[in-house]
C-alpha cells in the first residue's frame, strides 16, 4: 500500500483555507510547490524539509511558512506527523502580507504563531469563538516576521552540543551549570550566548522541550491518562501540565487531543 497524507478541510473561504492533515511515517515527498502561501503548525511528530541546499527539521509547535511557489521536499518522521495548515490566497491577501514575506521559507520555534493557528482551529470548530476568524488570520500573518526565529552569526560548537544534550536527556534535563561545565565556560556566559543564538534562555528552552514531549504523547499515546503523560514528560502532575499548556498555546490537554484526533487508521 502506498503511503499518502490524509487531510480534512476545517475552513474554506475565498481568502484562506484551514487544513488538518495526517502524514504516515516514512513518507517522502519529492520536490514540489504550491499555488498558495502557507503557514503550517506541526502538532505532533516531525518533518525534515529541504528548500534548495538548506534543510530544516521541525517537531511539535514548529511553524513553517512558505511563500507561493517555493519548491520544497519533505521527509516525514518514522512516527508520521499531524499538522494544521493555513493556505493563503496570494491575491486576496497581497496587500496585507508584505511584512510577512521578507523571505520565502521560514521555520519558527515558539508558541505565539502556533497558538494563533490553534486558536483559529478552536474558533472555527466551536460555537463560542473568542475572536472573528479574519482577526485571527491577521494575527497569524502579523507574527511571521518575529526576529526571534533567525539569528546573525554562527554559534560556538558547544551551543549545538548543549541543545542536543537537552533534547536527549528526557524528562530530567541537565542544569545550566552542568551544561556550562561541559562546555568549559562560565554559567553566565553560557546563558548569555545560548539565548543569543537559540532565541530563549536555557530554562525556557527546557520548558519548551517538556511541552513538546507532552504534546507528542497526548497525540500519540491516546489511551494514556493525562496524568501519565504529564509525569512522562517531566511535569509534576495533570494540573501542572494543564497550566503550562494553556499558558503556552491557550488550550488544555483535552482540547489538544481533540485537535489531533487521527484522520486515518494508520495514525497512532
Amino acid at each position: 500500500m502506498s503511503l499518502r497524507p490524509t487531510s480534512k478541510t476545517i475552513l474554506s473561504t475565498r481568502a484562506v483555507s484551514l487544513i488538518r492533515a495526517d502524514y504516515p511515517g516514512g513518507l517522502v515527498q519529492g520536490r514540489h510547490g504550491h499555488g498558495f502561501g502557507s503557514v503550517t503548525v506541526i502538532l505532533s511528530g516531525a518533518v525534515e524539509e529541504r528548500v534548495g541546499s538548506r534543510s530544516r527539521v521541525g517537531g511539535p509547535l514548529t511553524v513553517v511558512r512558505k511563500e507561493v511557489g517555493v519548491e520544497h521536499a519533505c521527509r516525514w518522521g518514522d512516527a508520521g506527523a499531524r499538522t494544521l495548515s493555513l493556505q493563503i490566497d496570494p491575491a486576496a491577501f497581497a496587500h496585507r502580507t508584505d511584512r510577512a514575506t521578507g523571505v520565502p521559507w521560514t521555520f519558527l520555534e515558539g508558541g505565539r504563531t502556533a497558538e494563533a493557528v490553534i486558536r483559529l482551529f478552536s474558533a472555527v470548530t466551536s460555537d463560542r469563538a473568542s475572536a472573528p476568524v479574519e482577526d485571527l488570520v491577521m494575527e497569524i500573518l502579523g507574527g511571521l516576521d518575529d526576529p526571534w526565529a533567525e539569528h546573525v552569526g554562527s554559534p560556538p560548537a558547544w551551543v549545538g552540543r548543549a541543545v542536543e544534550a537537552m533534547r536527549d536527556a528526557s524528562p530530567q534535563r541537565p542544569a545550566t551549570t552542568e551544561l556550562a561545565a561541559d562546555a568549559g565556560v562560565h554559567p553566565v556566559h553560557f546563558a548569555r550566548v545560548f539565548r543569543r543564538h537559540v532565541g530563549v534562555a536555557p530554562t525556557e528552552f527546557a520548558r519548551r522541550l517538556r511541552i513538546k514531549a507532552a504534546l507528542d504523547r497526548l497525540a500519540g499515546e491516546r489511551r494514556a491518562t493525562i496524568g501519565h503523560v504529564a509525569h512522562a514528560a517531566g511535569f509534576a502532575d495533570h494540573s501542572h501540565l494543564c497550566r503550562e499548556l494553556k499558558g503556552f498555546i491557550a488550550v488544555t490537554p483535552t482540547t489538544y487531543r481533540r485537535i489531533t484526533t487521527p484522520l486515518e487508521p494508520w495514525s497512532r
